[in-house]
């Protein structure tokens, strides 16, 4: 599960790889009961897609490789920060991101549940 200060909402890829979304509540709790497909979603205007689109690629690596045991959050995620673990992600064999997973739980993004 990916808690996103950016969007407000926490995100994860659920057992039939279907990406969802929930708002959180002010105290950082996902709010289950009002749960979405983010495929679904109708406005799109000033949605940040790089951003999105890493937090899906961090859930699905998330749910095949460690079973959804980890919590992620852009709570403490500066733009220097991201930049530099953006750098150690392996884009050109996406089966091998050890460096990856490692500079985020390096950098405290991930924490386990």
């Amino acid at each position: 599960m990916y808690l996103s200060e950016h969007f407000g909402r926490a995100f994860w890829v659920d057992s039939n790889n279907e990406f969802r979304s929930c708002p959180l509540f002010v105290n950082n709790k996902p709010d289950y009961s009002q749960a979405d497909y983010v495929s679904e979603w109708t406005d799109w205007e000033g949605v940040n897609y790089e951003i999105l689109f890493n937090i899906h690629h961090l859930e699905i690596l998330n749910s095949e490789k460690f079973k959804d045991i980890m919590v992620n959050s852009d709570f403490n995620l500066t733009e220097d920060v991201y930049n530099e673990v953006k750098k150690c992600y392996n884009f050109s064999n996406l089966e091998d991101n050890n460096s990856y997973i490692d500079s985020l739980l390096t950098a405290g993004i991930w924490h386990g549940k």
